[in-house]
């Protein structure tokens, strides 16, 4: 009844594409208001410009921006990524941006790092689970090594030893170097492909790495072990009232116990009748 007209008519296809159309304006004519967010206002820095003589009037881009990596020491200094418009550098907060790779043949970019304890050294992960390393802040490239298969979305430096080095590889596996990146071993048998890998804040003895399993070492990356997560969370007994409150800040998802301190997460497709027993 709400897509009805007062006559009882279903409004006409056209209505619909000037309705798009004036919302699409109203967004554009606002587009200011609402890049702004709670945490604070974001604007485009580049790279957006380019210098291709043989392009002919065609605008090449840069590809989509994949990687990011920023010197800790120095914020002006910031180096990035695109899937295949190579390698980026600005040095002045992204006012000016350099290319630093128009002369390889291989412009695939998935992930960048610059090592913490060199800022000449940066460090790029390609498709085909290659790495490539540049000592001269990007000015030459060479190949450093080869993990197998698979896209690399993530390199990892220990800050208080650049020789101790990690790596996810999508596709390919997890792995950890102790030679700065020459050669890689798997961390576990069971790690065949990988997302992500992070040291835990402030102790970087303890690692955590993601892929088709969740990987943890405390030993510095000597050793990795993995655990089914499910099996790693209990049902809390709660003692006295067994009732529960749905959470004001997010019903649609938590739920508190009256007494204890354990959280119970649920969902609900249908609201006709609210209350779910969960102990």
């Amino acid at each position: 009844l709400r897509n009805m007209d007062e006559n009882g008519m279903l409004k006409t296809p056209e209505f619909y594409y000037n309705e798009l159309e004036n919302y699409t304006q109203y967004l554009n004519n606002n587009s200011n208001v609402f890049s702004k967010t709670a945490q604070g206002t974001w604007e485009e820095v580049g790279p957006t410009y380019w210098n291709d003589d043989n392009s002919n009037g065609w605008n090449p881009g840069v590809g989509r921006i994949t990687s990011v990596s920023v010197e800790s020491a120095n914020r002006n200094h910031i180096i990035v990524g695109a899937d295949t418009g190579g390698v980026w550098k600005t040095v002045d907060g992204g006012t000016t941006w350099t290319v630093l790779t128009d002369n390889l043949s291989n412009l695939r970019v998935s992930a960048l790092t610059i090592n913490p304890l060199d800022n000449t050294n940066y460090f790029w992960g390609s498709a085909n689970g290659v790495i490539f390393t540049s000592t001269d802040s990007g000015s030459t490239w060479s190949l450093l090594s080869d993990t197998g298969d698979g896209t690399v979305n993530k390199i990892l430096i220990d800050p208080t030893d650049d020789t101790k080095m990690y790596c996810s590889v999508q596709g390919g596996g997890i792995y950890k170097s102790t030679d700065s990146g020459v050669t890689w071993t798997i961390i576990h048998a069971l790690a065949t492909t990988g997302y992500d890998v992070e040291f835990k804040p402030g102790v970087t003895s303890t690692i955590y790495a993601t892929g088709n399993r969740y990987f943890k070492s405390v030993d510095g990356g000597a050793t990795f072990t993995t655990e089914n997560a499910l099996s790693m969370y209990q049902q809390e007994y709660v003692s006295g009232t067994t009732n529960w409150d749905s959470a004001p800040s997010n019903q649609n998802g938590s739920v508190l116990p009256k007494t204890g301190n354990g959280l119970g997460l649920f969902y609900i497709s249908n609201y006709s009748n609210p209350v779910t027993r969960l102990v």
